[in-house]
């Protein structure tokens, strides 16, 4: 679910607080984004805001939701129901209380 070699290299080059500050932007704008796919209200076509959230979840570490995200880019013209993002989205965030 989570790239925990990837966080503990970052947390170690960068700090932990600055870490904390990238991981909390890069979830905020997972959630806006996650809001825009379920509303409908994409800024461009479906998979450019997968391709999006994707690039701003792995800042996070958060690599099986980034896997979801390529899974649901690649069939965007598919996608309807985004449930299992959201699930995956809650899942990863938890696992940093954010």
């Amino acid at each position: 679910m989570i790239d925990w070699n990837y966080v503990t290299r970052m947390r170690d080059e960068i700090g932990e607080e600055s870490f904390a500050e990238i991981v909390a932007l890069c979830v905020a704008e997972a959630g806006r984004s996650i809001e825009r796919l379920q509303a409908g209200t994409t800024q461009g076509t479906i998979a450019d805001e997968l391709h999006n959230l994707r690039g701003s979840v792995l800042n996070a570490g958060f690599i099986e939701l980034a896997a979801l995200c390529k899974k649901y880019e690649d069939n965007a013209h598919f996608c309807d129901d985004f449930s299992d993002l959201v699930e995956c989205f809650a899942r990863s965030r938890s696992l940093f209380k954010v």
